[in-house]
């Protein structure tokens, strides 16, 4: 499944969590992060934009969420960069690195908020 507007992008797997009548309708994308270093990169926005089709569906049963998995560490991801965004920040945005022990729990966290 593409993104419109990210024509490149197509997140390897989908994972759809119903609990009830509630829904969680998750895009996961693992990869490495060595071309993309900043936040402002458009697959790292698609975790606010899906946001915004989330609210188009108008189903508050139904939630849509957008991750990247990082195989490459937050360490690694910073080396040379003058003024890195913490790893806090790439969380936040729904990045998380798989070095972390503490990424699933992180992750279904956020899911299930």
């Amino acid at each position: 499944m593409g993104f419109f507007n990210l024509s490149g992008f197509y997140p390897d797997f989908i994972m759809w969590v119903k609990d009830g009548k509630r829904q969680q309708v998750v895009f996961l994308d693992p990869k490495g992060m060595e071309h993309i270093k900043r936040l402002d990169h458009e697959k790292i926005q698609l975790a606010k934009d899906i946001k915004r089709l989330e609210s188009d569906l108008g189903k508050e049963n139904i939630s849509l969420h957008s991750f990247i998995l990082s195989k490459t560490s937050y360490k690694n991801l910073i080396k040379g960069i003058e003024k890195p965004e913490s790893r806090e920040e790439f969380e936040a945005n729904h990045v998380f690195f798989l070095d972390d022990q503490e990424w699933p729990k992180k992750f279904f966290r956020e899911i299930l908020k």
